[in-house]
């Protein structure tokens, strides 16, 4: 997964910090692009992690070096409503916000110049496989979610698109994390496997 605390240019540029050092997201897919048979990785990617991805493919070269793009719960086209309206809060329940402002907030919005830029001309730039999964719990009314995500927001043109079903999760947590544990949502582990 992704850090949650840059926006999606600033983990790329600089890494991510982590306990041990910073974690170059970019040289590492090079190393192992160079181990790969050919030449190229496979990226599976959650929510804002896949956002991270497609920049990457489409910005700064990356379609030489991934195979596939697999992206489980990805806000492709951002987020809307509620979760728009109180990302920085709902990043701070999870003990991950920062207060008032967060770029990577500023940078889902649908209607941010991030996710214009990114979905201006061919949603699936390059010789990548594209694939998207999207959840959707409790069938949760005509703009159907996994509780972040819209459905419609994780579809992308010229991708295979699936969507999971299941039950929306009581409490603090979401099917939207719940489909990356195979207890909970083996569908989406099971598409994921497909792909790969």
């Amino acid at each position: 997964g992704t850090h949650w605390r840059f926006s999606q240019e600033k983990i790329l540029d600089n890494g991510i910090k982590t306990e041990t050092g910073t974690f170059d997201v970019i040289e590492k897919i090079e190393q192992l692009s160079t181990e790969s048979k050919n030449g190229k990785v496979t990226i599976v990617a959650h929510s804002m992690g896949g956002l991270v991805s497609r920049y990457y493919i489409k910005n700064l070269g990356g379609s030489n070096k991934v195979d596939k793009l697999i992206m489980i719960g990805t806000p492709n086209h951002g987020i809307y409503g509620y979760i728009a309206l109180g990302c920085e809060s709902l990043l701070g329940n999870l003990g991950i916000g920062r207060g008032t402002y967060s770029p990577e907030c500023e940078d889902m919005q649908n209607d941010s110049q991030f996710i214009i830029n990114l979905n201006s001309g061919d949603e699936t730039p390059g010789n990548v496989k594209y694939y998207t999964i999207a959840g959707s719990c409790d069938n949760n009314g005509e703009d159907y979610h996994d509780e972040v995500v819209r459905v419609g927001s994780v579809q992308l043109d010229g991708a295979v698109n699936e969507i999971v079903e299941g039950n929306c999760i009581p409490g603090t947590g979401t099917f939207h994390s719940a489909m990356l544990n195979y207890n909970h949502v083996p569908e989406a582990y099971n598409k994921l496997i497909s792909y790969i």
